[in-house]
């Protein structure tokens, strides 16, 4: 191989392997913006005139033994359901909401909103949400009797 050949191949190598290189560090900058952008569900829920109930996490894990499987009392295409008691002795049913959901905050906050509002004699009522990174939660008010599946049949 001649020595022009030789310059021009180490040229495209360098070339290819720099841009290759601002391609992944500009990639790696956006997944990190993106994913690490994450709205603070309070500030969502005080533009309006709501009174949306948060409940603390700590809260919420010490009432369910640390979210323990052994609290586990359903499970469905949403997440999973977990009973749990607040240190006011209320029973509660704790749906941790699937890590699978690409529902963002915005998006959470709106639906918690609208069942928070919603009661109908035959509703499970909400009592509120928690949400902490991406982690969210929906507290309902825990119905001692099997489940809905039960009584269909």
């Amino acid at each position: 191989m001649s020595r022009q050949k030789l310059q021009i191949r180490v040229a495209i190598d360098s070339l290819s392997l720099s841009l290759s290189t601002y391609i992944y560090i500009y990639i790696y900058i956006y997944i990190s913006w993106f994913l690490g952008k994450t709205e603070n569900p309070r500030e969502i829920a005080d533009g309006d005139d709501s009174d949306l109930p948060f409940f603390d996490f700590r809260t919420v894990a010490s009432g369910t033994k640390k979210i323990s499987d052994d609290n586990k009392i359903g499970e469905g295409g949403f997440g999973t359901v977990y009973k749990g008691t607040l240190k006011d002795g209320r029973d509660i049913a704790v749906k941790r909401l699937s890590w699978a959901s690409a529902q963002g905050v915005r998006e959470f906050m709106n639906e918690v909103k609208l069942m928070v509002n919603l009661q109908h004699k035959n509703l499970v009522r909400m009592l509120g949400c928690c949400v902490r990174d991406n982690e969210k939660m929906l507290i309902y008010e825990y119905m001692p009797n099997k489940s809905l599946k039960t009584f269909i049949r």
